[in-house]
């Protein structure tokens, strides 16, 4: 790859990496009309699942870099939990009311 092509391929690369996954897709499948067939297809979901899951790593990796993070936990050992959580009852004043009462 000569020099100049390099440093192009390195520009858009650079601002591809700037937009959202599925935007960064939508330009590369205009760019490439045999991606668009693909894109359209079962597969895209996938593929869109993948940029994402990148993404988020690249994402969390940087944080952990920077101290803002001490460890990347590994998301299938904590599964959402599906279930509702019931509130607590308390007996008392509503804590709206009292914090209007306070505010006068």
């Amino acid at each position: 790859m000569s020099e100049s092509l390099a440093i192009q391929a390195n520009t858009v690369l650079t601002l591809l990496r700037r937009l959202p996954p599925r935007e960064r897709l939508r330009v590369i499948a205009q760019a490439l009309p045999e991606t668009e067939r693909e894109m359209n297809s079962a597969t895209s979901r996938e593929v869109y699942d993948n940029a994402q899951s990148a993404a988020e790593t690249q994402f969390k990796q940087t944080l952990l870099e920077m101290g803002l993070l001490t460890e990347i936990k590994d998301p299938t050992l904590y599964p959402m939990s599906t279930e509702r959580i019931a509130p607590v009852t308390v007996e008392g004043t509503p804590l709206s009311e009292m914090i209007v009462a306070e505010r006068r």
